[in-house]
């Protein structure tokens, strides 16, 4: 036995001690991780794909610390269906019935298991370790505030992905619903308790709250990533070189120099950085009495210390949609007083979490919306070469056969340019 582990370090800790260990798995952050099994996905066979999800899924969750430890449970008698939305990830919901198990109790709730993709782009300790940490203090605020609710949970790790739990009841939201006024609202104050939560214990040195946003980093390392970017066709070599990289790089360092959008560490919170419509769960029938809806950010997988003007001005973009086909309609981006509602909500909800009192004075408060509205504004430009990059690293590295990644790339920068006036 060896003792729990925890954090980025603890992963790689486990892989150096289970090269050599008869053992399966170890605890790391406090569930188990089987980094010697993987899922394996099989393009043209559904049956043999789904037998190594379930196969995986219960080695997992039946391991030394995991949701079922100690159950037997037959793989074969799990149910297993894909589910839609993912992008980066393939999203599976596993079902294990209790008669199978011996059981008298109800059935399990149901899981998720998820399997990486976007190789190479996303450190998995790091964001695994992320992960588990807000699963942690999500779960502290919602006994806290006493709220009998579901919530994201973390359940263990594998080679090439990792089991969570499924949030029963709840459905991923449309980009057309993202601008209905009382979900927006809701969103807004699920983001504003996430951005309250600050860097988790451990996680200092991956989210280093002394240094500038993280969006800035990001977008150097994608830049050079796409400027000697590789693609599987010649048609894909034509339409990436179309995208003029070298341009977009200038455009980029413009924004940086011109002073408008921040640099520094003023405004930076622990940020989800992926808020489109599909990574936010709402409640079927579920509102409280002012009529506002229980809503869960989910998949935190791009998340990091960056400004929270780039992370609500990344939600604005999302209205847009274009995940599901690569083609966002920008008539659905949010309006100047939608944008206000949106932040207004949000500034309410952080007062409330910072306990300030309510007696601030009207100026100061339209003060900091006004402030808050145009730090948004100057990073829209900034989200849309960020995703327009990654879009671009990620057609040379898994094609555009599934999603068209280049079509989505061209109209993100093509945004750019267009609000850009050129």
């Amino acid at each position: 036995m060896f003792d729990p582990m925890s954090g980025p370090s603890g992963y790689k800790e486990a892989r150096r001690l289970l090269g050599s260990s008869d053992s399966p798995s170890l605890t790391v952050d406090n569930s188990p991780y089987l980094p010697n099994i993987r899922a394996d996905l099989f393009p043209d066979d559904a049956a043999a794909t789904a037998s190594s999800v379930a196969s995986v899924a219960v080695s997992v969750l039946t391991s030394p610390g995991g949701a079922l430890e100690g159950k037997q449970v037959d793989p074969s008698s799990c149910s297993v269906s894909r589910v839609s939305g993912g992008i980066t990830n393939a999203l599976f919901r596993i079902d294990i019935p209790s008669q199978p198990c011996g059981w008298n109790a109800a059935p399990p709730h149901p899981f998720l298991l998820r399997v990486f993709g976007a190789e190479g782009m996303i450190d998995r300790d790091d964001e695994t370790s992320t992960y588990s940490a807000v699963c942690s203090f999500l779960a502290r605020r919602r006994e806290e505030s006493c709220e009998d609710t579901e919530g994201l949970s973390y359940h263990g790790r594998f080679s090439n992905g990792r089991v969570e739990g499924w949030l029963d009841g709840y459905r991923a939201l449309t980009a057309p619903e993202l601008g209905v006024p009382v979900v927006s609202a809701a969103i807004a104050r699920s983001l504003a308790g996430f951005h309250a939560m600050g860097v988790p214990d451990g996680l200092e040195e991956v989210h280093d709250s002394s240094s500038p946003g993280g969006c800035w980093d990001q977008l150097e390392t994608w830049l050079r990533q796409a400027r000697s970017a590789v693609f599987r066709t010649p048609v894909d070599e034509e339409r990436a070189a179309a995208l003029n990289i070298d341009e977009v790089a200038e455009g980029l360092q413009k924004i940086k120099e011109g002073g408008s959008v921040p640099t520094s560490t003023e405004g930076c919170a622990l940020c989800h950085n992926d808020l489109l419509s599909m990574n936010i769960m709402m409640k079927e029938g579920s509102c409280d009495a002012g009529g506002s809806p229980s809503i869960r950010l989910i998949d935190f997988e791009y998340g990091g210390w960056n400004y929270v003007g780039f992370d609500i001005a990344n939600h604005f973009n999302e209205w847009a949609g274009g995940t599901d086909d690569g083609r966002p309609d920008y008539d659905l981006f949010p309006n100047d007083k939608q944008r206000e509602i949106f932040c207004a909500a949000y500034l309410d909800e952080k007062r409330r979490i910072d306990s300030i009192s309510a007696e601030n004075k009207c100026e100061e408060n339209d003060n900091a919306l006004q402030s808050l509205l145009s730090e948004v504004d100057c990073f829209i430009l900034v989200n849309h070469l960020y995703w327009g990059l990654w879009a671009v690293n990620q057609a040379s590295a898994e094609g555009c056969d599934d999603f068209d990644y280049l079509l989505y790339a061209a109209n993100r920068i093509g945004q750019y340019r267009a609000l850009r006036g050129y």
